[in-house]
């Protein structure tokens, strides 16, 4: 099973696509601050785009995400980069934001965190905000470090 997690209108066939409200293509109407209708470990794969950003607490949501995943599961958060006034963002993210949520070999003798889920960061990226960036990057395969930092994206997977 997959999971959309605050779709809206981007809908993911064969994706459970969830959201508040109800519309198109969503599967099922919850507030994700809520527990996921899920059992433990039932989940291959979450996506979470444009959304922890809404949420004062967010942290919770990365645990119940992490408790419905499998482990080897997989976890893609995209959020906007660093402070970004629209209307209904309260919270912001730095390339450091998810730091306690990740497997740090340099710090941690053991794959585990007494308290906390661990997952091991697949990839982390900043797309930036220049004209033509989505077109450079999808054609040519470049990130160019040109213009302000707009998007940060994690892919991780759930170890314990």
């Amino acid at each position: 099973m997959k999971l959309n997690l605050g779709c809206g209108t981007d809908i993911k066939h064969g994706w459970v696509n969830i959201d508040r409200f109800p519309g198109p293509g969503v599967n099922h109407v919850q507030d994700i601050t809520d527990p996921l209708p899920f059992d433990d470990e039932a989940v291959e794969e979450v996506l979470a785009s444009h959304v922890l950003e809404h949420l004062a607490e967010w942290e919770n949501v990365v645990l119940e995400i992490h408790r419905v995943l499998k482990v080897g599961g997989k976890l893609t958060i995209r959020v906007p980069y660093g402070l970004c006034l629209q209307t209904y963002h309260k919270r912001f993210f730095d390339e450091l934001t998810l730091d306690g949520f990740i497997q740090q070999s340099q710090f941690f003798k053991s794959p585990s965190i007494e308290g906390f889920p661990v997952f091991k960061c697949l990839e982390k990226s900043v797309d930036r905000d220049y004209p033509f960036a989505w077109h450079v990057k999808r054609y040519l395969g470049l990130m160019l470090p040109l213009g302000p930092k707009a998007i940060i994206t994690w892919r991780l997977e759930k170890v314990i």
